[in-house]
């Protein structure tokens, strides 16, 4: 008996991407080094501007770290500041320690706030208004304002005024005076 045997050889033509060919060869650089040459060459050409691009960047990174930390602290002080001027000329005082105005949230977050009059007292540790103004309103009614007090303190004062009270105040003072009146 006779073995044949059959060898069935297939060829897949592979076609390769010639960029691929092109970095094989050895004197083609990288991307990497195209790059790396590129900012060599830039900071070559341009080295007496390399002083003022690093104080840009530090300036930049001041000026991030203000609006991220300290903005609304000196937006509470400034309005602070303007109510007391314009708006609370009487014995009325009112503070804030910061104040923050979102616009694209349609919030106002305001912290230790305190109102003083000469009858009450208001503190507030944290508050927030939050004015919904994108709601629809369709079937039933949206509420567009919301009020956020934490840590709200009202102190109402009432002096009281009478004869006896100022009497007694004044003997007080006296005898801590030393004097002895009869």
């Amino acid at each position: 008996m006779e073995t044949m045997s059959q060898t069935i050889t297939t060829t897949i033509p592979v076609n390769f991407n010639e960029s691929f060919n092109s970095t094989l060869n050895p004197t083609t650089p990288s991307t990497l080094e195209v790059i790396s040459n590129e900012i060599i060459d830039y900071f070559e050409t341009h080295r007496e501007q390399i002083p003022l691009l690093v104080i840009v960047y530090l300036l930049t990174i001041v000026w991030i770290l203000y609006l991220i930390l300290y903005h609304s602290r000196i937006q509470g002080i400034i309005l602070s500041y303007i109510l007391r001027r314009f708006y609370f000329k009487d014995a009325t005082q009112i503070k804030f320690d910061s104040l923050s105005i979102s616009f694209i949230s349609g919030s106002i977050m305001f912290r230790n706030l305190h109102y003083t009059t000469g009858s009450y007292f208001v503190f507030i540790k944290d508050g927030c208004l939050v004015f919904r103004y994108w709601s629809k309103t369709k079937t039933k009614p949206i509420i567009r304002l919301k009020i956020k007090l934490y840590h709200l303190d009202v102190q109402f004062f009432s002096p009281i005024r009478s004869n006896t009270f100022s009497e007694t105040i004044n003997q007080t003072d006296d005898l801590q005076r030393g004097s002895i009146n009869g």
